[in-house]
């Protein structure tokens, strides 16, 4: 019988060697971090460790309690440049929403990514840009040669995005030429989506490129810019106009605002499935995810917020899909709104004080000296304490000479004047687009002044006065037209009722007749209301319509000029 006897130990050691080789020999053995670990079976190396070349790796197990026991192997690795990440705009956006008066900026050197470097060196590179009208057209050719955005050339079947080349402007000219791109406001088409393309080539090596694409929906409001990326970079992997992501995994992913993102209100994404074309074969048809609220809190997290997530359930229900688009939207309260009322609430103080100033001023009275006299004469033997009290009461009041009406028109002009200096002034200074959404927002606050706030305002103070400062037994509004004192009847009064009782009536009524001319007077003047009336209900239907058929025209209707050029081209 063959017994097995070892009494020593079977442990082991593990060490990990990396020579970097030359053409002929691997010699030159290469110190790495501390921070590397090179004594376990694994060995893990962060990237950007290794400069370019072939290293030799090489595993050396040997026994502890005989050191001259040993086997090893070896494995060659070639470590090559990463190919660039070209992006148009932040984070590598691939559609974006702009204003057609915006001016619209592509810095592919400042947005672009190099995974070998820290910072993306611009300068070491070339760049040339291409348009074309999404959805309808492909990018504008000369027999199969792309012809650039400020290509003079026209190509007859794909036309060019600009009609005018004047609306670009190419930036850093010295450093790194034509590494941005600018296209004014007012070159695009309202309601048109458009895809930008950059092609980037290495200036040392022109078999290095890149290309970078954008998708530029343009509407007539001034959206701000929303971007959005992967919040592990690693799992989206750009792939031209698309990202590749692996369907087992989730997909986690951020939005920035660029920009002033005040008066916030609202966060959404949007899921689409996407499909080709079945009119082109250079654009994707898009079709809403219509199960998102369905699945929400267990496909999809956090719809309403800026990081959004949805779990590999997604693509592992779906495995048909192969296209998938995530969009956010980002809604904001208006401006013009805000600035308007808050201009309202600012001119609050100045305008009770203008109001008052103008009630608290007494009409111009010119009494003849007999009634002056009468009227003294009738009040002096006639005062009691009652009659004190009432005149001392209307003694309290503090009014203004009647002249005062002057200074406060006065006033009341010199305000309107300084604000139309004001408005010329900054309007030289903020220039036409800010000086439009400016006198925007003044409109916008004379509207909102009229529906809105004044109408607070008058309730407000009206509910205000009543509760905490209106004395229920001193109403001064009618004593201002009411006298206690004088019971004698006006010259068109007469008494109801009399103390004296006669068996032949005879009535005291004085009767005041219209003469012909009068009559006819009225009668037109009643005519003339009439005729007023009907023209201003007339005026105001028809404003009705105009504003409607503006607010039709104004939305953005989608789809229309393909059907309208598919139409044609059928």
């Amino acid at each position: 019988m063959i017994q097995f006897n070892c009494g020593g130990s079977l442990s082991t050691t593990t060490k990990w060697t990396i020579k970097n080789c030359t053409s002929t020999r691997c010699a030159f053995e290469i110190i790495l971090n501390e921070k590397v670990m090179t004594t376990y079976s694994e060995l893990y190396i962060p990237s950007r460790t290794l400069a370019y070349g072939v290293y030799q790796l090489t595993l050396t197990v040997t026994m502890i309690d005989s050191p001259n026991l040993k086997s090893s192997s070896s494995a060659y690795v070639r470590i090559t440049a990463t190919g660039i990440t070209a992006n148009l705009v932040q984070l590598g956006t691939s559609m974006i929403t702009r204003g057609d008066q915006q001016d619209l900026l592509f810095d592919p050197g400042t947005f672009s990514v190099d995974p070998d470097e820290d910072i993306f060196d611009a300068t070491k590179w070339k760049y040339t840009y291409y348009c074309r009208i999404y959805d309808l057209y492909n990018f504008p050719n000369v027999q199969g040669i792309l012809l650039s955005i400020d290509d003079s050339r026209i190509d007859p079947y794909n036309p060019s995005c600009l009609s005018n080349r004047s609306g670009l402007i190419f930036g850093n000219l010295t450093l790194s030429p034509n590494s941005s791109l600018t296209v004014l406001g007012g070159s695009l088409q309202l309601n048109q989506m458009y895809q930008f393309m950059v092609y980037m080539e290495n200036r040392k090596n022109s078999s290095i490129q890149a290309t970078g694409y954008v998708l530029v929906t343009v509407e007539v409001t001034h959206p701000q810019l929303i971007a959005v990326g992967c919040v592990i970079s690693s799992m989206c992997v750009p792939n031209l106009e698309f990202q590749l992501l692996n369907p087992t995994t989730q997909v986690a992913l951020f939005t920035v605002c660029i920009g002033t993102c005040t008066n916030l209100e609202s966060i959404k994404w949007n899921i689409y499935q996407g499909s080709e074309n079945s009119t082109s074969s250079n654009s994707t048809q898009w079709t809403l995810f219509n199960q998102t609220s369905s699945y929400e809190n267990i496909w999809f997290f956090g719809t309403n917020t800026s990081n959004f997530t949805a779990t590999d359930l997604l693509f592992l229900n779906n495995l048909q899909i192969s296209l998938w688009r995530f969009e956010v939207v980002y809604t904001f309260l208006s401006p013009m709104i805000g600035i308007g009322i808050m201009v309202e609430l600012f001119s609050l103080v100045p305008s009770i004080f203008i109001v008052q100033f103008f009630r608290r001023i007494r009409p111009r009275r010119q009494i003849s000296p007999l009634r002056q006299a009468l009227e003294k004469i009738r009040s002096l033997p006639h005062t009691n304490s009652k009659d004190k009290t009432i005149i001392k009461n209307k003694k309290q009041q503090f009014t203004f000479p009647w002249w005062c009406l002057f200074i406060a028109y006065t006033f009341s002009f010199m305000i309107i004047a300084v604000s139309i200096f004001f408005i010329i002034v900054k309007g030289i200074i903020f220039g036409d687009l800010k000086t439009q959404q400016w006198l925007t927002s003044v409109l916008t606050g004379f509207f909102s002044s009229i529906i809105l706030t004044q109408p607070i305002k008058i309730l407000g103070l009206a509910v205000f006065f009543t509760l905490f400062c209106r004395n229920p037994n001193d109403d001064k509004e009618a004593k201002e037209y009411i006298d206690e004192t004088n019971f004698e009847l006006d010259g068109d009064e007469d008494y109801l009722h009399s103390n004296d009782f006669s068996l032949i009536s005879n009535s005291s009524k004085r009767i005041t007749r219209l003469n012909e001319n009068e009559v006819a007077f009225l009668r037109e003047q009643r005519l003339k209301d009439t005729q007023m009336w009907s023209i201003t209900r007339e005026f105001m239907i028809y404003a009705i319509f105009l504003i409607l058929l503006c607010n039709q025209y104004s939305q953005p209707i989608t789809g229309i000029p393909a059907a309208i050029h598919q139409h044609y081209i059928n």
